[in-house]
């Protein structure tokens, strides 16, 4: 009976030989007609389809940081001269996550002018770490240099370990 199902399955049709078309089971009824009810059923079983349309879910998704007040220091991180990944994975990320994208970084006045101004975020730095240059040309008029403020910006350009970091259209947003 095995064999049967099987030869029957495997080549999808119905051919025996002619003794056995006619073989009975032990109990009387025949084996052919029971081999082709067995098939009918299988090919006739619902088969199993996956969904058409896969949603995963909010946390499997990869997003593109949104640029925070203390994301600053994160892009330092990602893309500045102590990270380990190669300058090209640095200048990717650079380009994906944190060019054109406003961010607001708290320093202290590094170097001033009524347009522009240079703020020093981590104090491991020498000089200054971001230049921006202010919206409003006349901005900075009152600032005094080593003053702390937070400063509101588009980030511009990708620094390194002797370029700052670059914005623009920054406005101060707290002395």
């Amino acid at each position: 009976m095995f064999r049967l199902l099987l030869a029957v399955l495997i080549t999808g049709v119905m051919t025996l030989p002619a003794d056995a078309r006619d073989k009975q089971n032990g109990d009387g009824s025949n084996a052919l007609k029971e081999a082709a009810d067995d098939v009918k059923t299988f090919r006739n079983a619902p088969s199993y389809e996956p969904p058409k349309t896969f949603t995963p879910s909010p946390a499997a998704i990869d997003r593109k940081p949104e640029a925070q007040a203390s994301s600053f220091e994160r892009m330092v991180a990602e893309t500045g001269c102590a990270s380990n990944y190669s300058d090209d994975k640095k200048a990717d990320i650079f380009n994906a996550n944190y060019k054109g994208r406003e961010m607001t970084a708290t320093g202290q006045i590094a170097t001033l002018s009524s347009e522009k101004l240079s703020l020093k975020v981590l104090p491991s730095t020498m000089t200054f770490d971001i230049q921006v240059k202010l919206r409003d040309p006349k901005a900075g008029y009152d600032l005094e240099k080593g003053q702390r403020v937070a400063v509101k910006f588009i980030v511009t350009y990708h620094g390194g370990c002797f370029l700052s970091y670059s914005g623009e259209q920054g406005e101060i947003v707290r002395r």
